[in-house]
């Protein structure tokens, strides 16, 4: 009995010394971008008999996508109203400049930079009742360099990742159309309500 009380008494003793002080409740909850990305983002597959042609993930840097991006750095950085004014006035200049799209594309092939090679196997533009509209910008970029990188709604690895400006005149209204073409087929992804 005096060893099994001495056993309890020695667990209590190492239970509270274990013990950390703590700052009250954390409350963790997701990440409120992952369901915002998730709606602007489009996903593509072309495929060849049983090979895998092209995955691509594109996200359109859309106005509300932007203010949805400044809203929650604004929060997280708990920014003063004069610096989520200035954030607020480059997004939208840069919104009114260009139709902004973020492409992840893997390619089993590919030994890195698809689209931006000097001979690219793959061509990006957005289509318009005049015709395509290419890229006045395209940047191979790191996904940490996208503003909402840690928030994409899927798996980035093994892809190359793209910044593609195109001229604002292209996808000023209406549905914006971007296509990705080569080749061995094309993929499109469309948002209607810009």
């Amino acid at each position: 009995m005096k060893k099994s009380l001495l056993a309890v008494a020695v667990a209590a003793l190492a239970a509270a010394s274990c013990a950390t002080m703590g700052f009250g409740k954390v409350e963790l909850g997701a990440d409120p971008m992952v369901d915002n990305v998730r709606e602007w983002t489009r996903s593509a597959k072309l495929y060849r008999q049983f090979n895998t042609t092209v995955l691509v993930d594109v996200t359109y840097n859309s106005l509300r996508l932007r203010g949805q991006m400044v809203e929650s750095l604004a929060k997280a950085r708990r920014m003063n109203a004069d610096q989520v004014a200035e954030l607020i006035a480059a997004q939208q200049a840069e919104h009114d400049k260009y139709a902004q799209f973020y492409l992840a594309m893997y390619t089993p092939d590919s030994s890195g930079g698809a689209l931006t090679k000097k001979d690219p196997s793959w061509i990006v533009f957005v289509e318009t009742e005049k015709g395509p509209v290419f890229a006045e910008n395209l940047v191979k970029i790191q996904p940490e360099e996208i503003p909402w990188g840690a928030s994409l709604p899927y798996d980035p690895r093994f892809r190359d990742f793209y910044r593609i400006n195109i001229p604002r005149k292209a996808a000023k209204e209406g549905p914006v159309r971007l296509v990705l073409s080569s080749l061995m087929g094309e993929v499109r992804a469309t948002w209607d309500n810009p």
